[in-house]
């Protein structure tokens, strides 16, 4: 459901200020980075979060505390860049605007453990980008349809079991986690027709974080389902859905 444009294995050039209001709870970041290095202009960049109970320090703000903070925080982005979307089988150069909403809950550690509920939703306009040959050119010249509107959410939700799990001196916090996502991709060829592509996916599973974000093991199950919905041709297409087994470790020095 995450669809803002990203640079590979890198980070962005650009300024970015931040900081917070009087009483500390609501922080404010903006920024001017180079984003897509074809545009005329560069990409321009805000958030807030506010925090309703415990307050989130620092630049970055994390996606769980461990049960060790009680978090309700709300927050709110922009990204917006005049032809950031790129040039499309037209020729015409398609700005971008992507934002989102979000929410984040956790309670602290207690003798019955700790719950963790993470949401987002998210909205992108990339100006009608459409895909294709361009007028005149051949198969190499293929516009590929990467940058479609579209929106997207996501739910997850997360326990944190009481106590230390493992064996010997690998033990650390246990969490058992569900997410269920969406993404509606529409799509526009060259005739200016919109194809609709729907995504859904459930991920089950557990994360054992024996030194927090520096060491951990995650296993989940997750099943997707791919569908599409041809405007200009009526129609609905179902296609198989896809299942998985994902066994991920982590460390970091």
């Amino acid at each position: 459901s995450q669809r803002y444009p990203q640079i590979y294995a890198g980070r962005d050039n650009g300024v970015a200020f931040w900081g917070y209001d009087p009483s500390g709870r609501l922080k404010y970041q903006v920024g001017v980075f180079e984003g897509n290095s074809d545009a005329r202009g560069p990409s321009y960049d805000a958030r807030l979060t506010l925090n309703l109970l415990d307050k989130e320090t620092g630049y970055y703000n994390a996606s769980t505390y461990f049960g060790e903070k009680n978090i309700l925080a709300i927050g709110a982005v922009i990204n917006a860049q005049h032809d950031g979307a790129g040039v499309d089988a037209t020729g015409k150069d398609r700005s971008f605007v992507g934002w989102n909403v979000d929410l984040l809950f956790e309670t602290k550690m207690s003798a019955a453990g700790s719950l963790m509920i993470d949401a987002a939703y998210f909205g992108y306009d990339n100006d009608g980008f459409r895909s294709g040959i361009p007028p005149g050119g051949t198969a190499d010249d293929l516009v590929e349809q990467d940058r479609a509107d579209g929106d997207g959410f996501y739910v997850t939700a997360g326990w944190y079991l009481p106590g230390e799990y493992g064996f010997g001196s690998l033990k650390g916090l246990v969490q058992p986690t569900v997410r269920y996502q969406g993404y509606n991709n529409d799509q526009r060829d060259l005739a200016g027709d919109k194809v609709t592509h729907y995504q859904s996916r459930w991920d089950v599973g557990i994360n054992w974080y024996l030194r927090g974000y520096d060491a951990k093991v995650v296993l989940y199950y997750y099943h997707q389902d791919d569908n599409e919905v041809d405007n200009a041709q009526p129609g609905f297409v179902d296609e198989p859905g896809r299942n998985g087994v994902h066994l991920g470790v982590q460390l970091q020095f």
